[in-house]
């Protein structure tokens, strides 16, 4: 029986490699070959494409090495296919020793700063306003149903039991989104960087010479430098009930190259308190409950309570800190 990844050495023949073996290895081929290992990546949508070309284009200093099968060339189009090819790589031993100072680097090479008008500010704030007002009457009235109920589902009762403290994630998110607006009405100039869009200790490796890199750039976009620190921490702190407070030193470690503004601050706090993910889950028990179990249900909704809470406990720590701040 021919082996798949036989399909594969097409592609890499257009690099003059010789191949002897490909593992698969999660969604990256490890390519064993002549001239030694390499990870291959096929994508899998235009931006996915977009993405790639741009950071290569960019010359950020923590992008991998991407082999060029032609001149200038970074991807490789085969049967109506995009793929790159890049050195394997391995993670540092202490994955987390650089991380933040080496991603606010990744953002301080592409930074440039834009003018936004009070019209686009007033938009941008009206809109999440208005998102997180018909959430909260949406909970609201969750709330008043379930206690209408002679007997209350075990979800219901969870829910119900943390109704108020979910209520307060919304205040201080508007809060925060309250300030973003005040600070930016009157500064009316945002920061934008070439983001990575996936930022996780699985995606930093370390090449053979100790250069450190971030891989699996397919998400990368133009955004506020802070949204990968949003994307980062929203989903580190999605687990069980811990005191992050390694939080404060990763914190630090990225201001001491890339400080956020007053603004980007606010508004960094207002998206990582907001807790729409419990809101979701809460309109699809309501709504759309699909093949999950009542225990399953009380199960999510109790690790998006955690979430809430470990969010909570990170961001005052920040804070904190702040405030200690000469």
């Amino acid at each position: 029986m021919k082996q798949s990844w036989q399909r594969y050495v097409p592609v890499l023949r257009t690099y003059h490699l010789h191949v002897d073996y490909i593992e698969e290895n999660g969604k990256v081929k490890k390519v064993y070959t002549n001239k030694g290992t390499f990870a291959l990546k096929e994508l899998h949508s235009f931006e996915q494409w977009q993405a790639i070309e741009q950071a290569y284009r960019l010359r950020l200093p923590m992008v991998p090495p991407i082999y060029e099968a032609m001149p200038n060339q970074p991807l490789v189009r085969f049967r109506e296919q995009f793929y790159y090819l890049m050195p394997w790589l391995k993670k540092p031993k202490e994955t987390n020793a650089h991380f933040f100072r080496d991603l606010a680097t990744w953002h301080k090479h592409s930074i440039k700063e834009r003018t936004v008008t009070a019209e686009e500010i007033q938009r941008y704030y009206d809109e999440r306003k208005n998102e997180s007002n018909k959430e909260k009457q949406f909970l609201n009235d969750y709330m008043e149903k379930c206690e209408q109920q002679w007997y209350m589902s075990p979800f219901q009762l969870q829910f119900c039991t943390y109704f108020h403290e979910v209520m307060r994630a919304y205040l201080f998110s508007e809060q925060m989104l309250e300030r973003w607006h005040e600070v930016l009405t009157e500064k009316k100039k945002i920061r934008v960087a070439f983001i990575h869009g996936n930022p996780s200790f699985d995606h930093y490796v370390e090449g053979q010479n100790g250069a450190r890199y971030f891989i699996s750039m397919e998400h990368a976009k133009w955004a506020a430098p802070f949204h990968d620190l949003f994307l980062f921490f929203h989903s580190y702190l999605r687990t069980y009930p811990f005191m992050c407070d390694d939080g404060v030193r990763w914190m630090n470690d990225y201001e001491q190259e890339l400080p956020l503004s007053e603004d980007e601050q606010a508004l960094f706090y207002s998206y990582l308190a907001y807790p729409h993910m419990l809101y979701r889950l809460v309109y699809e028990y309501e709504h759309h409950r699909s093949h999950h179990t009542e225990r399953q249900y009380v199960a999510r909704l109790q690790k998006a309570y955690w979430q809430i809470k470990n969010i909570e406990y990170v961001i005052s720590k920040w804070m904190e800190a702040k405030q200690k701040q000469p």
